[in-house]
């Protein structure tokens, strides 16, 4: 399944998450996350997707296969990336001007990190996971 969330046009701002069937294009599951859901990750292997909603600055964790959510997290302020990396969860604050730190198990914040103004994309360099910069 393909899932998407989006901000929703001015007026009618979307506060959901929504899975189509690749093949068909047909939505197949809905799923009310906060407002403007405006980035999604998750992984094969697991059953969770982690959905960024900068309109509340809160990241949830949605279990695709019961389509809820079963937890989610305050971040800072307009959120706007999320990227997966291990057990970590990092998320950029655009008007926080801060990289928010989550575990995936459990699901909490663990840190805040300033960064320069206004961080969107976040990359890691390779080769940095074993030195654990």
């Amino acid at each position: 399944m393909l899932w998407t969330g989006g901000h929703g046009p001015t007026g009618n701002l979307n506060s959901a998450i929504r899975g189509y069937e690749v093949a068909s294009g047909e939505m197949k599951a809905e799923v009310e996350v906060g407002l403007m859901p405006i980035a999604i990750t998750g992984s094969r292997e697991e059953n969770e997707l982690y959905v960024v909603s900068h309109g509340d600055h809160h990241v949830y964790k949605v279990n695709r296969a019961t389509q809820t959510v079963v937890a989610k997290a305050e971040v800072g302020q307009n959120p706007n990336y999320i990227y997966l990396f291990g057990n970590e969860l990092l998320v950029s604050n655009f008007d926080s001007d801060t990289l928010s730190v989550l575990q995936k198990d459990p699901f909490e914040l663990t840190d805040e990190v300033s960064v320069g103004a206004g961080p969107y994309a976040i990359s890691v360099a390779p080769g940095r996971e074993e030195d654990g910069s």
